[in-house]
């Protein structure tokens, strides 16, 4: 069970600002009106202009290999800053740890590329999604979303400290940051992107919000929730689950381990 804070809006580029969801301002819907919680019409739509890149060959590591910034970061919602990195792919129907409801056909495919620069960690998730976009729930893992989680100390160790976050991003655009008692919050900017094939987000995070300190590389994973009827999610799954001994006492209050509450099953981020 879940504890659900109070969410918190993402700043708007050319419209709808982010609703209450997290823990701090920051992450915008490019191209939905005002209160509109319905996907942009097809005419809105964009197509991602970022040439296209292999995927990792090695997932099984399970760690995300961070790439320099190709120029001058701009938060738009594209891929143009990170067209060289890798682009790691995530399938619900082979996902990690997933969590698929009775008689939900996986319709949800994803997408992660990562980078740095001096300042920040950069990410940008390419999302397609065969069924229209759910926005209909308060809860952020209730609709059509990305998530990441954060081990700031990279210890992985198993319950959630102050340097440990999981972030959701639902289509709405509305984010939020769980345990919402734990610490510091990472600092979050953001844009959803309506695009020919789903969408996309983009994000920024300060590296000192982090908690890595200097490290060049921290704790991490990431996933998607899929929602195709309105109502609770219909599909959940990581791109990669650690496989190493769980906390017993740290998910207490679900029937499984998971990775908002069990920072073992979490792979790595690296600065390259």
């Amino acid at each position: 069970m879940r504890i659900v804070p109070s969410a918190i809006a993402l700043f708007a580029v050319t419209g709808c600002a982010f609703q209450p969801g997290g823990a701090a301002d920051g992450v915008g819907d490019v191209d939905a009106a005002p209160g509109d919680d319905a996907p942009a019409s097809t005419s809105d739509a964009r197509v991602i202009d970022a040439p296209a890149v292999p995927v990792d060959a090695a997932p099984q590591e399970g760690v995300i290999r961070a790439m320099p910034l190709g120029g001058v970061a701009v938060l738009d919602g594209m891929a143009t800053e990170l067209a060289g990195s890798p682009r790691y792919a995530l399938d619900l129907a082979t996902a990690a740890n997933a969590d698929l409801k009775a008689g939900y056909t996986p319709s949800m495919t994803a997408g992660l590329r990562a980078g740095y620069d001096a300042t920040h960690v950069h990410l940008f998730f390419d999302v397609v999604e065969a069924k229209p976009h759910q926005a209909d729930s308060t809860n952020t893992w209730d609709n059509d979303a990305i998530t990441f989680y954060i081990d700031g100390a990279g210890d992985r160790a198993g319950a959630y400290g102050a340097d440990d976050h999981e972030v959701i991003i639902d289509y709405r655009p509305v984010y939020g940051i769980y345990p919402s008692t734990n610490g510091v919050d990472p600092v979050i900017e953001a844009v959803r992107l309506p695009t020919d094939a789903g969408f996309s987000v983009e994000v920024r995070i300060p590296r000192a919000s982090i908690g890595a300190g200097n490290a060049t590389r921290f704790g991490f994973s990431w996933g998607v929730y899929d929602d195709d009827d309105g109502g609770a999610y219909d599909g959940y799954g990581l791109w990669w689950a650690r496989p190493a001994p769980r906390c017993a006492s740290c998910c207490t209050s679900e029937t499984r381990a998971e990775a908002w509450c069990d920072t073992t099953m979490l792979g790595e981020l690296e600065f390259n």
